[in-house]
């Protein structure tokens, strides 16, 4: 009963344009991301939340990205929405440390040159965009000869 009135707290926001903190801390500790269909169904609540243009604290997505360790969902894919929503956070906060933190968990379930081209995208333009630009071309480079190696005449 606690957990249906706290969700429905939170729907309410969206038609008065307002989320207590309070609100969403208490809908937040009602509910349980043992499976795929909730934390599907918490990511497209958050989601749904700020399309409606109502903040969602970072922590939020930080959590639930922890919980579901969305890294490297689809293996052959690579990170799933989650994961790219914290990164784009962390690039907002023009927080190095969390960046570097971020592009590295995908590089926890493969290399480099393993990741999609995607992946291996984001992680270098991230990089490039908090003035790391050495290592970006390095982490390019490295996929590149890669790609050369196991692809001969591509290039």
């Amino acid at each position: 009963m606690l957990a249906e009135r706290n969700e429905i707290a939170v729907m309410r926001s969206i038609s008065t344009g307002e989320l207590d903190n309070q609100v969403l801390d208490a809908w937040w500790s009602t509910l349980s991301l043992e499976s795929e269909k909730d934390y599907k169904h918490v990511e497209r609540v958050l989601s749904l939340l700020e399309a409606s243009e109502i903040e969602v604290p970072t922590a939020f997505w930080q959590q639930l990205h922890v919980a579901v360790d969305d890294a490297f969902v689809n293996r052959e894919k690579g990170p799933g929405g989650l994961w790219l929503r914290v990164l784009g956070s962390a690039l907002e906060s023009r927080n190095v440390a969390e960046v570097l933190m971020v592009i590295s968990q995908p590089l926890q379930h493969a290399s480099v040159e393993n990741l999609p081209a995607q992946t291996q995208s984001n992680i270098v333009t991230a990089l490039r965009f908090m003035g790391l630009e050495k290592d970006a071309n390095r982490i390019a480079y490295e996929a590149m000869i890669d790609l050369q190696d196991n692809e001969p005449g591509t290039f």
